[in-house]
């Protein structure tokens, strides 16, 4: 290292690797050198990638990164594309990254318009949301202002695919209404729907926050209005178990029947260990509707197929078990269970005649497809599939639904309930 070495011109000029191979030796020595230097080699690390270097180098001299406002911005810098950045948009925040996302918040200067500092933020108040404790939640946010934040829209590769990425507005806008719903201000949750349903008109997710606002608020008419919205773009088994509960809560024990056997064709080709709920509940309901033998069935299959990769079962449905004292036989056929339960649930499912046909077509993707039946083609989506692997020529069965087609916005005769034909 030369004294005489003007580390900021060589920092203008972006000679990092020139500044790297200068100062890092001396750092490693042991040597200190001036905390402006230090915060050059830590910017320089950063330009060149090398953020865990600088995180080792920014730990071992903090007691003059903190003095310095650029040297300790350039450690969180490191900090957060080194270990934060994986998490930006994970759902399950492990509690040392939420620890360090804190540490960010408390060293980083608040910029409402600097990714670090907004994104540590979002990634400490999702962890709090997480673990129930809104009061931290509403207090991190509160740090931030709506309007202080940007409403550009962007877009990022992930995996290859081009994908939009929410504004930071509307991510403090989801945020803020996530904190009001586990805070039970419903009110508050209720308008914060509404305006990001302004930001993204048609959203399927704020709608159902929408409905399960209004629900809470005691406005069941609306909210099922909207369950029946969702459900014609989008009927995973968790739509119908919500609309099923809403139905028996308004007393329409009809629309409950037919949500609860929806629910169950939507739920019975994945592991019951993430949807046992939908299917106790649909065991009391067709226990209270005097169907007690096909109900213990049900409870039967769920807890045959309740079972993780670890062949664990849900601890809270092991309880429901015994608290019921429900002993399930051994030797119960999980196939021939299942058989009967489809054809029950099938006979409550779908209004109108079953049609047969062939599989015509599965586009690109294999997310969707046509059958042929007679002289028509319907539209169908392989969610509606009830089997593995849908393929051209395939005989199957299926019903006719009005849904929306997504392109032109009309609405069109499309196929679900789709089954192999026996």
């Amino acid at each position: 290292m030369d004294a005489k070495t003007n580390y900021y011109e060589l920092s203008r000029a972006k000679e990092f690797q020139k500044i790297i191979d200068d100062l890092l030796p001396v750092v490693r020595s042991g040597n200190s050198i001036p905390v402006q230097n230090l915060s050059y080699l830590l910017d320089a690390l950063n330009k060149t990638k090398q953020y865990d270097e600088a995180i080792v180098l920014g730990k071992q001299h903090f007691a003059g990164v903190k003095t310095n406002k650029y040297a300790l911005n350039n450690l969180c810098f490191a900090v957060y594309m080194s270990k934060l950045l994986p998490y930006q948009n994970e759902k399950q925040i492990p509690s040392e990254i939420a620890k360090t996302a804190g540490w960010i918040v408390d060293h980083f200067p608040k910029d409402p318009k600097n990714f670090i500092w907004i994104n540590s933020v979002f990634i400490c108040v999702r962890f709090h949301l997480a673990h129930d404790d809104h009061g931290k939640a509403a207090a991190l946010l509160s740090l931030m202002k709506r309007d202080e934040l940007s409403n550009e829209v962007k877009k990022a590769n992930m995996n290859g695919k081009e994908v939009t990425v929410k504004s930071d507005r509307e991510k403090f806008v989801k945020l803020s209404m996530e904190t009001a719903m586990a805070a039970g201000k419903w009110d508050l949750a209720l308008q914060l729907c509404e305006e990001l349903l302004k930001i993204n008109p048609g959203d399927i997710w704020y709608l159902r926050d929408k409905a399960i606002a209004l629900k809470n608020l005691g406005r069941n008419d609306d909210a099922m209005a909207l369950y029946r919205e969702i459900l014609k773009k989008k009927s995973d088994w968790f739509m119908w178990h919500e609309a099923a509960k809403l139905a028996l809560k308004m007393g329409n024990r009809e629309d409950a029947k037919t949500f609860f056997s929806r629910g169950f064709g939507a739920a019975v080709g994945q592991s019951s260990f993430f949807s046992w709920h939908l299917f106790v509940d649909m065991a009391d309901f067709l226990k209270e509707s005097g169907d007690e033998d096909i109900a213990l069935k049900q409870l039967h299959f769920v807890y045959l197929t309740a079972v993780n990769d670890d062949g664990n079962r849900p601890q809270e449905m092991l309880k429901y078990f015994y608290d019921w004292k429900i002993s399930v036989p051994e030797g119960l056929n999980v196939q021939a269970l299942k058989r009967e339960l489809m054809d029950f649930h099938s006979a409550n499912e779908f209004s109108g005649e079953r049609l047969t046909g062939v599989i015509s077509r599965m586009n690109e993707g294999g997310k969707s497809g046509f059958i042929a039946s007679g002289d028509k083609k319907y539209f169908f989506a392989t969610r509606n599939f009830r089997g593995k692997n849908p393929k051209e020529g395939t005989n199957v069965t299926f019903y006719i639904e009005k849904h929306t087609n997504p392109k032109t916005g009309n609405e069109e005769d499309q196929a679900v309930g789709i089954s192999y034909e026996r």
